[in-house]
């Protein structure tokens, strides 16, 4: 027994129920621009496949892989689909950021948009459609994974091998081999150059011009089925194809993974793109019914079709050396998917909605399937209904290749593995599209949207309409019927509510870009939550009225002009028509916008109409002119009311009680075309009235009126005089231009605080939001809008601004601390510090802290931060270039300067100096850590500068600097203290920790076999020493027993001790069991012991397994316990059968024959009679046994069979007989179970009707056995006439023995097409003498019967009376006799070739005449008579008249004959080759074909052929009869060659 030793490499098998040795190759398949019905396979549509493209492969792997009809890719054009794929990201994560082909733009005016798409792309490279060198691809991930990778075709999303400047080309981004793909997204042309040096387009990477040379004459009967390729340009399907095999065929001793990206079938695909051999194909077919009819395109489809086809024969045909005995195909996943829906209509994808470009159905859904014949591809030839979507194949494809996925990485796809090997679902909740920009073209008009799928339905979030659409994509395919229109249920709601919320919920987790308004640049709001209740909630953003209104009128989408406090104060009515402004508002989701036409009434018996003693009235307006009278609030009218109103600039309000008294305000209106807040408060109560502007009172009174009676229930409402006058006494329209948002009426008295926080506006005092300086300062500097002048001190000890040199501006979105910063252009400085001692930062001191946070605009010359003193005595903190400088100057001649590095990133900062006399130090801190430290003086003295911040104060400062020193940038919290602050206090002030204390790492512990190694890696600080005395972050150790590692991590500040342990797992013991010896043909199990889990070399992991091998074969089992592994072997011999003797089954023969006999089973043989071969021929004359003995010279074995001899039957066909000429007779023949008679026939009884003497025969079968033919012969006597042929005319040549009747009657060539064969036939017309054709005198007076044959032709014979005869006179032509009569619609129709017979009994004279004669009433009516054939009886027999017998000959009639077999013939009328074709089995079938005069034209016989072809070139026109005799049947035909 020989044991392997091997480490185990922890493999974990991916499923329960099968293994495999090797990691499969992956060749992962991209179509371009193919729609979902653009496939003849039905498997991958829904059973919708197209009447016009052909694509047999994709059929064939859909049927034997697996197709997903709910498969989705995530772009809806080229380039974000493949940025997905390849990063395995969603389009917002910032290592994909590629939306759409281009930007998110296109075709996006100021004429058809309200929005514009944000950025997408590579900012470094002019915003590009490509993905950042930084996104890790799958093909990285694969190959750490011990891939080979290579990409074909289209890439795309990176630039050209050639050009690359952004590092993101295919070989950039883990692809070892590039074969044709760059930056571009189209072909340019499929074909390559017609002459050397051959190439293809500059749209296709130089690499696949190696395959670019014309067809070769093999290529070209591989690709064609002939030689019409030979010689002519490549086409760039098959130049990837021949790209694939090379590498395939270079690469398979490893495992490989291919991203072959179709050009196809992308544009341009015209004709002139096709290949020529498809291109015929496609022409000359029949067109499509369902709108799929571009020849070009669907000529390229089926080259691209026929390139898989070669990939996968060559895997199918191809051994896998990574696994000997098998193919490629058992190891390899092919997967297929087009990479967004069809470029010409939306016909590519129909059913579904939408095309390429759109993000319904249509322009998303893709055709998927997936492939291998390995064992274990799960669900072979299903349909698996699971929706996917493309982003997936990144982990899938990385789980099987046992692959690691990349860490501190966003991968966003679901692993589809599990479910391709064993079925498993797949754990996902839902799939999103997003898609913030634009395609506008003539096809398509693709706007901003989100999108989300789950279960069975999908949302659609419209960010222009700010709309939703719901549909089930189960029971409407086609997108047709949003379940959110109208009035939806609540189940619907619901679903709405929940895909709405993970929507909104994913936006956020992906950090989304959404559009901007085009009007000022702000962002759109995130899509809101679906309310359950129905409709669209109400948003509460933005400045909100102040609550407990009476009416609320905020002009949401949730509510438009309806009352949005519950109470019900609709308008009643509305007047004109009233727009919404989503983009310019002031609180929730938009404005209403009043064009100069609208008001609305708002006043009902309890609304703006009952008596009062208190109202406000609050609301934002921005007019569009401050021009005439403008209503803006009125209820009641010109007796008593209450309103307000612009007034050309002037903003009025009115309390009236009376006509005549009346409570009058006025202030004027900012006249700058914003948004401002305004509000109308009466206090009844106190006779107050007062009128507010932004939150502020700009006008009082305290005269109002105590109260207000009742007043018109119908003048109540907003934007116009709502009633005939309103209560400032005007009767005109006075209609409000602009726009009004969030208008909130009350029926009590606000505050002038409630009104100031209605207009969102401050109400004072010092903001402590964001990073608050350590208190205990001197002075305090927040820069905050609470500061009367900016730069205001707010500690409370009044060191404010003595003066401000230039302009100093507030930013209120970019700040540290509180509400806003302080902006300092390069020109502007704050003196804090007069030059007099005594007085703040001027005083002699021995301690001093500053402490700011400042965001310099640029790091360039002196920026002086603060400065107290001069160049004598002083204290200073400032930028030198990109340096923090900080001096502590004790005299002129004495100072101690500090300076560090300042962060170059255009970020906010914190610098502190600390100045420390007692203990002679000062120290510099950047962002709370201490950067430089030095010594100081004990003190320093009163200092006779200015002292301030910003810039230079004045003469000289601290570093006697006399230069200009302004500061550029943002400063705020800026504090002062006359206090030493401690490193702990500076760094809390900074608001950011210091540097975390080091934490050890050791990593995880781990367990390895006995005999191994393994590698600890430390981390968490910058140097290491670890208990082995080894000092690198990273050891190799090989333990003989469990041991722990301590390892000591330090910064150089702080340090950390970790331990690891390192478990020695003893290598378990292998055992297969004792060798083995069976019977071929039997199976033994074998059973491995020493493990917890096994694998057998078959790939069976059970510990028993089951065998039974041909031939001696050796099976090895990997026994695998606490990871470690050991391998053992075992023989099973297979040993040959004991000799079983065989002397073949029993046989029968018949008497006087013999039979050959054959043993088997051994080497030698003795039979019974004393043969010693294995074979003998015997001729026993009665049933025997023979026996024969069979040794293979160990053992041997005996066997008999049976000869079993049956007699000769004794055939009898009966006695001869003799019949009439004419008659039939029964032949019946006996002594046997079956018969078969010369004819044919197999019944034991025939009938017969012989014209002469005929012998038959019959042979007679009994078990086998047949009998010596007898006969019986039947003897005809004779007893009619003998025929001749006396005359034959086809007029070809003349009129032969027939006579011109006259100008009824002609012959003419013109008449060709009614002949019935050459171009001559007679023509006849009228009921007149001349319309006849009548013979010569006929001597007939030796024949008894005479019998006329001819062909006819009817055309435009009108009713039944008209017709046509046959005559005759025995007188010579002086009288003639109505021999046969044709009549219309009873023995003819027009417009048809018949052929008759006429049988004339005799006798006849010398001058016999024979006359056809047409019975027509116009010039029009016309009988053509053709192939006339005189034939005459002399025997002396009876003559006989037979009945007409008349034969359509131009169309297929049924067959005729007295036993009619199934026959057709076809075509007919028929030209260079007739066709017949006879049903079923037969042996033997006699084909004759005959003309019109009965001459034998054709005679062959064929034997059991269905299909029989008979050239018919020689033949003339005319009429035929076939006749067929089938296995003694015989059948007709007639047909007519033309």
């Amino acid at each position: 027994m020989k044991i392997t030793i091997k480490l185990s490499m922890l493999l974990t098998f991916l499923f329960s129920n099968v293994a495999f040795a090797q990691d499969p190759n992956i060749v992962l398949i991209i179509a371009d621009d193919m729609g979902w019905s653009q496939v003849s396979t039905g498997l991958t549509n829904l059973n919708n496949p197209s009447d016009f493209y052909e694509t047999p492969t994709l059929e064939t792997l859909a049927s034997e892989g697996i197709a997903f009809p709910y498969a989705y890719v995530n772009g809806a054009n080229c380039a974000p689909t493949r940025a997905a794929i390849l990063s395995g990201q969603y389009a917002a994560r910032p290592d994909n950021n590629v939306f759409n082909v281009t930007n998110l733009n296109r075709g996006n005016t100021s004429s058809n948009s309200t929005l514009i798409g944000p950025d997408m792309g590579l900012a470094s490279n002019g915003n590009i459609d490509e993905i950042p060198a930084s996104a890790i691809t799958i093909a990285e991930t694969m190959k750490t994974a011990g891939y080979t990778t290579a990409h074909f075709g289209k890439y795309h999303v990176g630039e050209d091998e050639a050009s690359s400047t952004s590092g993101n080309d295919p070989t950039d981004q883990g692809f070892d081999y590039n074969y044709g793909g760059g930056t571009a997204g189209a072909p340019g042309s499929y074909f390559a150059s017609t002459s050397a040096p051959y190439n293809f387009s500059s749209s296709i990477g130089p690499e696949l011009d190696q395959f670019a040379s014309p067809y070769t004459a093999a290529e070209s009967l591989l690709l064609a089925g002939n030689n019409s390729l030979e010689g002519t340009k490549k086409h760039v399907n098959d130049a990837m194809a021949d790209a694939a095999l090379q590498f395939m065929e270079a690469e398979k001793n490893t495992a490989f993974f291919m991203h072959f990206s179709n050009y196809a079938i992308h544009g341009p695909f015209d004709t002139g793109n096709a290949r020529p051999d498809l291109l015929a194909k496609y022409q000359a077919k029949t067109p499509s019914s369902i709108g799929h009819n571009s020849i070009g395109q669907a000529a390229i489809a089926e080259g691209m079709d026929q390139t898989i086809g070669r990939i996968v024969n060559y895997l199918k045909t191809t051994d896998d050396p990574r696994s000997p005995g098998n193919k490629l195909s058992e190891n390899t996943l092919v997967y297929f998917i087009s990479d967004n829906g069809g470029a010409i209509s939306s016909d590519d994808a129909g059913p579904l909605r939408g095309m390429k470009g759109e993000y319904y159905e249509g322009g998303i859904r893709s055709v998927t399937l997936a492939w291998s014949e390995a064992s274990w591809l799960a669900n072979k030839g299903t349909v698996n209904t699971t929706p996917i979507i493309a982003f997936d194949l990144y982990p899938t494809c990385v789980e099987a290749a046992s692959g690691n996925l990349p860490s501190n990485y966003d991968i966003d796809g679901a692993s589809q593995w599990q479910m391709l090997t064993n079925g498993s679902s797949i754990n996902r909740e839902a799939i999103f599209w997003h898609f913030p920009g634009y395609l506008i073209d003539s096809k398509r008009d693709s706007r901003p949207v989100t999108v989300v799928r789950k279960g069975d339905y999908k949302l659609r979030y419209n960010y222009e309409s700010l709309s939703y659409e719901l549909y089930n994509l189960i029971s409407d395919i086609s997108e047709t019927n949003n379940l959110l229109s109208g009035s939806p249920d609540q189940a619907t709601l619901i679903i709405g509510n929940d895909l709405s919320t993970l929507l909104r919920n994913h936006l956020i987790d992906t950090s989304a870009p959404l559009p901007t308004y085009r009007s000022d640049g702000t962002t759109v709001p995130l899509p809101y939550i679906i309310d359950i209740d129905g409709g669209i909630p109400n948003s509460t953003d933005g400045c909100q009225a102040t609550s407990g209104y009476a009416a609320y009128w905020d002009f949401d989408l949730a509510s438009s002009a309806n009352d949005a406090s519950g109470n019900g104060n609709d308008p009643n009515p509305l007047n004109g028509v009233l727009a919404y402004d989503a983009v310019d508002f002031v609180e929730g989701d938009q404005s209403a916008v009043f064009d100069g036409t609208v008001d609305i009434n708002y006043s009902s018996l309890t609304f703006m109409s009952p008596a009062l003693s208190a109202r406000s009235v609050v609301t934002w307006i921005k007019p569009t002119a401050l021009v005439g009278i403008q209503e803006i609030f009125d209820e009641g009218g010109s007796d008593k009311g209450i309103a307000m109103r612009l007034n050309g600039s002037n903003l009025e309000s009115v309390v009236r009680s009376t006509v005549s008294l009346a409570d009058n305000l006025s202030a004027p209106f900012p006249n700058d075309g914003a948004w401002h807040h305004v509000a109308l408060v009466y206090d009844g109560v106190n006779t107050s009235h007062k009128l507010f502007i932004d939150g502020i009172e700009v006008a009082a009174s305290i005269l109002a009126p105590s109260s207000l009676d009742s007043h018109n229930e119908t003048g109540g409402g907003i934007g116009g005089v709502i009633g005939n006058w309103d209560s400032f006494v005007n009767a005109s329209d006075s209609y409000f231009t602009g726009k009004m948002d969030a208008f909130s009426v009350y029926d009590s008295v606000l505050s002038d605080t409630d009104v100031n926080s209605a207009a969102c506006l401050s109400t004072g005092g010092n903001s402590t939001a964001g990073c608050q300086a350590k208190s205990a300062y001197e002075a305090y500097w927040d820069f905050d809008t609470a500061n009367s002048v900016i730069g205001g001190d707010i500690s409370g000890n009044a060191h404010d601004p003595l003066a401000i040199v230039g302009v100093i501006t507030g930013d209120t979105s970019d700040f540290k601390e509180g509400d806003q910063s302080a902006v300092f252009n390069g020109s502007s400085s704050i003196n804090y510090a007069l030059s007099s001692a005594g007085t703040f930062m001027i005083s002699a001191h021995n301690t001093r802290s500053v402490m700011a946070w400042i965001k310099p605009a640029n790091l360039t010359g002196l920026q002086n931060i603060f400065d107290e003193g001069g160049k004598s005595i002083g204290i200073a903190l400032r930028l030198n270039g990109a340096t923090l400088e900080s001096i502590v100057r004790e005299n002129a001649s004495t100072a101690v300067q500090l300076n560090s590095a300042f962060p170059n990133d255009g970020g906010w900062h914190h610098v502190a100096l600390v100045y420390d006399g007692a203990n002679t130090s000062q120290y510099l801190y950047i962002d709370g850590v201490e950067v430089a430290s030095g010594s100081a003086a004990a003190a320093i003295g009163n200092h006779t500068g200015k002292g301030g911040i910003g810039g230079k104060i004045s003469g000289f400062d601290s570093f006697s600097n006399n230069s200009a020193a302004f500061f550029t940038g943002k400063m705020d919290a800026f504090a002062v203290y006359d206090v030493v602050l401690s490193a702990a206090e500076v760094e809390e002030g900074s608001c950011l920790s210091g540097p975390d204390p080091v934490v050890a790492n050791a990593g995880a512990d781990v367990a390895i076999c006995e005999g191994s190694s393994t590698t600890l890696t430390a981390s968490g600080g910058t140097s290491y020493t670890w208990n082995t005395g080894e000092t690198t972050a990273s050891i190799t150790v090989s333990p003989s027993a469990t041991t722990s590692y301590s390892v000591t991590v330090t910064d150089g500040i702080t340090s950390d001790t970790d331990a690891v342990e390192v478990t020695v797992n003893a290598l378990p013991t292998a055992n297969a069991g004792s060798d083995v010896a069976i019977i071929i043909g039997n199976s033994t199990t074998l059973t491995a012991t020493g493990g917890g889990t096994y694998l057998w070399n078959t790939g069976a992991t059970t510990a028993s397994i089951t065998v039974s091998p041909a031939s001696t074969a050796t099976y090895s089992v990997t026994v695998t316990q606490n990871g470690c592994e050991t391998t053992d072997d075992v023989q099973v011999t297979v040993n040959p059968l004991a000799v079983v003797a065989n002397a073949g089954v029993d046989v029968a023969i018949c008497e006087g024959s013999s039979t050959t006999l054959t043993a088997s089973g051994g080497t030698s043989y003795t039979w019974n009679t004393g043969a010693t071969t294995a074979s003998i021929t015997v001729s026993p004359s009665a049933t025997t046994s023979y026996s024969v003995t069979v040794t293979d010279g160990m053992t041997s074995d005996t066997d008999a069979v049976e000869v079993t001899v049956n007699a000769l039957p004794t055939a009898n066909a009966g006695l001869d007989v003799t019949i009439d000429e004419g008659n039939s007779i029964t032949l019946t023949a006996s002594g046997g179970g079956t018969y078969l008679w010369n004819t044919g026939a197999t019944s034991s009884s025939i009938t017969v009707s012989p014209t002469t003497n005929t012998t038959y025969s019959v042979t007679v079968s009994q078990n086998g056995c047949s009998s010596v033919l007898d006969d019986v012969t039947v003897t005809v006597n004779s007893v009619g006439c003998s025929y001749s042929v006396l005359n034959s005319e086809g007029f070809e040549s003349g009129w032969g023995i027939w006579n011109d009747g006259g100008v009824d009657s002609r012959r003419s060539a013109n008449d060709a097409n009614y002949a019935s064969t050459g171009i001559y036939c007679v023509r006849l017309r009228d009921d007149n003498s001349t319309s006849t054709m009548t013979t010569d005198d006929l001597d007939l007076t030796s024949y008894e019967e005479i019998t006329i044959n001819f062909g006819y032709y009817a055309r435009s014979m009108d009713n039944s009376n008209e017709d046509f005869w046959l005559q005759i006179s025995n007188t010579g032509g002086a009288s003639f006799t109505i021999i046969e009569e044709w009549n219309l619609n009873d023995e003819f129709v027009n417009n048809q070739f018949y052929t008759d017979q006429v049988i004339i009994p005799g006798p006849f004279n010398s001058n016999t005449q024979f006359r056809f004669r047409a019975d027509g009433s116009g010039n029009s009516d016309w009988i053509y008579i053709d192939d006339v054939v005189i034939s005459g009886c002399s025997n002396g027999g009876a003559a006989r008249i037979v009945a007409n017998k008349k034969e359509v000959l131009a169309t297929i009639e049924p067959d005729f004959g007295a036993d009619a077999v199934s026959t057709s013939l076809y075509p007919n009328p028929f030209n260079s080759e007739m066709t017949l074709k006879i049903e079923g089995n037969y042996e033997k079938a006699d084909v004759r074909i005959f003309n019109v005069l009965g001459q034998s034209l054709y005679f062959k016989s064929f034997n059991n052929k269905e299909i029989i072809q008979i050239s018919t070139d020689n033949f003339q026109n005319g009429q035929y009869l076939i006749r067929m005799d089938i296995d003694g049947i015989t059948t007709y035909k007639r047909a007519i060659k033309d």
